[in-house]
């Protein structure tokens, strides 16, 4: 009789440890996550409109019941127009940065149906800022065109809140490049290497 009590109990503990590895994977099973923002330069005013995109590629791999970690990658784009700059003049151009980063976010649910959400997510990589366009100087009926191009290291935190709807998410951002904050030159927002933007974007989990 004990033993066929043991088979029992031991038969009813792979049952109950089944349905448990069972849920976990069945929570599991959307690990991708992929979001797009729209973002724009608040400080970057005087140099035109400064506004791009972000997108990035995330998986999970850790979810205990208030949070999430997530590692990636991201890539960002954006663009300033050259006639829009108040301190140029006879330009015609842009200037862009664009940037792949290795990304690494956790976040953090306050509530049990882990809908409304906020989060960190630092970021370490390359950007490449290019400059392009023509210079007009009718005055002395000259024309001249210019094209250059910088690739610098780049690093900083993005900070989200965000809600989840089913396999959506929407999100409000800010995103801080740290690079020309923490290094020996000028610590300005407005500079490309302390970037500070804003956005909003939408996220879709598979």
């Amino acid at each position: 009789m004990k033993n066929i009590t043991l088979i029992l109990i031991t038969c009813l503990s792979f049952t109950i440890s089944a349905q448990k590895e069972e849920v976990k994977s069945t929570n599991l099973e959307k690990t991708w996550l992929f979001e797009s923002a729209h973002n724009y330069d608040l400080f970057n005013r005087s140099y035109g409109r400064n506004y791009g995109i972000s997108l990035k590629a995330k998986r999970e791999f850790w979810r205990p019941k208030h949070f999430t970690f997530s590692y990636g990658i991201m890539l960002q784009s954006h663009k300033i127009k050259e006639n829009q700059n108040v301190y140029t003049e006879n330009l015609d151009g842009s200037t862009k940065d664009k940037s792949f980063m290795a990304i690494a976010e956790l976040k953090y649910y306050p509530f049990n149906r882990r809908n409304l959400y906020i989060s960190a997510e630092p970021f370490i990589g390359a950007t490449q800022l290019k400059t392009e366009g023509i210079l007009n100087l009718p005055q002395y009926t000259m024309t001249q065109s210019f094209n250059n191009s910088y690739i610098y290291f780049n690093y900083g935190v993005s900070q989200n809140i965000g809600y989840k709807i089913g396999s959506f998410n929407l999100f409000a951002t800010s995103w801080l490049s740290l690079n020309g904050l923490w290094d020996n030159g000028r610590k300005r927002p407005a500079d490309f290497d302390s970037r500070f933007f804003i956005g909003l974007g939408i996220g879709y989990t598979l």
